[in-house]
């Protein structure tokens, strides 16, 4: 593996994953506002990745809980951001 291949893949994960951090806030004001849930807590935030390697169907998924236990919430994402859709 080259130094120019590695540090792509490194910045590439880095965006990835700075990304996914903006979207968990995003979720928890969602949830706060939509279902009137103060200070959910954070129960796992992932990337989920095809077996195949095909990027188009990767997801940014994130999981939420009230802080006292509960119904878990989760968040399904596009790679580009785009809500797909809010379970629980």
């Amino acid at each position: 593996m080259t130094k120019r291949w590695a540090d792509a893949v490194y910045f590439t994960f880095r965006a990835m994953f700075c990304w996914l951090h903006k979207l968990v806030e995003t979720s928890i004001k969602t949830l706060q506002n939509e279902k009137q849930i103060e200070a959910p807590s954070l129960q796992m935030a992932t990337i989920k990745f095809t077996k195949n390697g095909d990027l188009v169907k990767t997801e940014y998924l994130v999981m939420l809980q009230p802080k006292n236990g509960g119904t878990t919430f989760t968040f399904s994402y596009k790679l580009n951001g785009d809500l797909i859709k809010m379970d629980y």
